[in-house]
């Protein structure tokens, strides 16, 4: 391009940008991106709806984890096999949840997830009802532990049946009662059958060792069970919520224990300065 032609159109372009009132692009974006922790999800949300790698990752989750319900069968121990799954993004899917949270203006409350359970209107995992559909023909019992209440089991099953999923009914659901811990729950389950595999998108899914731990805890933990990953425990993609993002706030609950919640602004904060920088 000549110099003269350059200098045309950039005087073209100021004009342009003065006729229409539009401001520098920079600041316009800035002004376009808000801060609120529910617009940092959106991304997050976009790759669970649309990415073709998250369903290759829910599809590789359930294929070893078929894998599991095979090599368990084929041993000759008469004991009674069993999955232990968790629901919410390892069978049903939310994401709709978190598309209201953000055309809403708001992030998670009891009220608007209370709503969302009741309308009974998630979708499947990718792969979820084809494999669950598999261990139940292979005579495998399917255990659906999930911290939704007691409250949401009518609807939560309504949903599940429209959906196809096999062995829905009571027996087979155990919903959270008086803590979030899964462990004696899993325990209970774990006296009567051999656990095949557990199923999760967040690490208290399947092990105690991450229940209500510190970022630096899980970090071990999940270092010291790196034989375990993929063989017995089965973990799914989840990159909108969990106690991953939990475990940066500890401190600021510690220091703030008055508080009730964590203004947006704390939370972007802390979330800024949780960036490791290289």
């Amino acid at each position: 391009m000549s110099k003269h032609i350059s200098i045309t159109a950039g005087i073209i372009g100021i004009t342009t940008v003065a006729i229409l009132g539009f401001k520098p692009i920079s600041r316009t974006i800035s002004e376009m991106v808000k801060l609120a922790p529910v617009e940092q999800n959106v991304l997050g949300v976009i790759y669970q709806q649309r990415a073709a790698e998250y369903r290759a990752l829910c599809f590789q989750a359930y294929n070893i984890a078929m894998s599991k319900i095979d090599n368990a069968a084929k041993s000759k121990k008469t004991a009674k096999l069993a999955v232990i799954t968790d629901l919410d993004e390892t069978a049903i899917d939310n994401s709709g949840y978190a598309v209201r949270c953000y055309n809403e203006e708001h992030g998670y409350t009891d009220d608007s997830w209370n709503k969302w359970c009741n309308d009974a209107v998630a979708d499947s995992v990718p792969g979820s009802v084809t494999f669950f559909k598999y261990a139940d023909k292979k005579g495998v019992t399917i255990f659906y532990v999930s911290n939704r209440s007691n409250a949401a089991l009518t609807k939560t099953m309504e949903n599940m049946k429209r959906l196809g999923f096999p062995q829905v009914s009571e027996e087979h659901f155990k919903l959270k009662t008086t803590t979030s811990s899964k462990e004696e729950r899993r325990r209970e389950i774990a006296k009567n059958y051999k656990i095949v595999a557990l199923l999760g998108d967040n690490l208290v899914d399947m092990d105690a060792a991450f229940d209500k731990a510190p970022e630096n805890v899980r970090q071990h933990a999940a270092d010291s069970l790196r034989m375990v990953w993929g063989d017995r425990y089965i973990v799914f993609p989840n990159a909108t919520y969990g106690d991953w993002e939990n475990a940066l706030y500890m401190d600021y609950r510690k220091a703030h224990p008055e508080a009730k919640s964590i203004s947006p602004d704390s939370v972007y904060a802390i979330r800024v300065r949780a960036l490791k920088q290289y």
